[in-house]
């Protein structure tokens, strides 16, 4: 969701009502922005990258998973395929390949 939203830079509180709405969803939200780009990286992992990271760790003893989990795998999975690919900017998570 805030991914759609129109971003700018942030602005002193005098220009806070020329705010995009990006920015005011974090203010309104107490949100981080650190934070949000994290949840936009996680929401950026396709489904197919999630199914399989999911069926890998139910199989390992410890069944332990998490979001950094499923980013790191995400990452080397687009890594390996912008390696076979030579293209660089296949290097999004393999995202919207699911259909």
């Amino acid at each position: 969701m805030l991914k759609q939203l129109q971003k700018t830079r942030p602005q002193s509180a005098a220009k806070a009502a020329g705010d995009s709405e990006y920015r005011k969803a974090l203010k309104d939200t107490h949100t981080p922005e650190r934070t949000a780009r994290y949840w936009q990286k996680l929401a950026d992992v396709s489904e197919r990258i999630t199914k399989q990271y999911f069926v890998k760790v139910r199989k390992t003893e410890r069944g332990e998973i998490s979001a950094a989990g499923l980013l790191r795998d995400a990452n080397t999975e687009s890594r390996l395929v912008a390696s076979i690919t030579k293209d660089p900017r296949n290097k999004q998570f393999a995202k919207n390949t699911d259909t």
